[in-house]
């Protein structure tokens, strides 16, 4: 995408594609603290954004997670890198989340182009997403709501920080109906309750709703960036439904659980 593109759209495609960046650093650092063999932490690094293969690769090859980080001084991630110190991973992971949502913002600036303000609104409603999930896992982990607040992404399209920061301290009953105010309910209701068991049917629902909205922008701005950020939205995802089926069947999972994981 990024060869066959040129000019602002080709300047927005490699800035988006900079998330893979962001999960090969998180992918070596989360395999250097688990002890995970080099090659089981290669399988697992995408070559999409600026970040050559080879380079990925000698970086999962280092001895320490130290040297990874070493290797990364030169890059806009070593500010937050050097503050790991091998015990805070996800609080350094929710960093370079951030920074990448505000560096794409950068990106797009004041959005005045059609393609601008379609990219600007994809990307704010998959800041919704990822923060309705973060707000799911954490209330159903306990955290404490000043942690919870510290881990939710700023930028969102139907949900601002203001509104976050109202919901963060209800009870998770009073939370969950809370939502029902908001486009992503018809998405969760189904699974989303006080005593729910497990978030993988709602999450699953979730990343179909981005999925699916992205396709509805796609036809209906058939001539603007919609359609590309589509087609590389729906190729992530036919690459981790072929990553559950492999893990489920490495691990001889039921197939309708191996089903209900899949975003169709």
């Amino acid at each position: 995408m990024i060869d066959i593109s040129e000019g602002e759209l080709n300047y927005l495609i490699t800035e988006y594609l900079k998330n893979y960046d962001i999960w090969d650093i998180k992918t070596i650092l989360r395999g250097k603290y688990y002890n995970a063999p080099i090659e089981e932490i290669k399988d697992n690094l995408v070559s999409a954004g600026q970040f050559k293969y080879n380079f990925l690769s000698e970086l999962a090859e280092k001895e320490s997670y130290e040297h990874v980080i070493d290797a990364l001084s030169n890059t806009d991630y070593y500010p937050i890198l050097m503050n790991y110190d091998g015990t805070n991973l996800p609080e350094i992971e929710n960093q370079l989340d951030k920074l990448y949502y505000q560096r794409l913002f950068n990106a797009i600036g004041t959005p005045k182009s059609s393609d601008r303000k379609l990219f600007s609104k994809l990307i704010r409603t998959e800041i919704d997403i990822k923060n309705i999930k973060t707000m799911f896992r954490m209330k159903k982990e306990g955290i404490e709501d000043g942690e919870l607040e510290d881990l939710v992404i700023d930028g969102g399209l139907r949900l601002s920080l203001k509104e976050i920061n109202s919901l963060v301290p209800l009870p998770f009953a009073d939370f969950i109906n809370s939502l029902e105010k908001y486009p992503y309910w018809d998405a969760i209701s189904d699974f989303a309750s006080p005593d729910m068991e497990s978030l993988v049917d709602l999450e699953t629902s979730l990343t179909k709703y981005s999925i699916k909205s992205a396709a509805s922008f796609s036809h209906e701005y058939p001539l603007s960036i919609v359609p590309i950020m589509d087609y590389m939205i729906n190729k992530k995802n036919e690459v981790n439904n072929l990553r559950i089926i492999i893990r489920g069947k490495a691990v001889n999972l039921d197939d309708e659980i191996i089903r209900n994981q899949l975003v169709i």
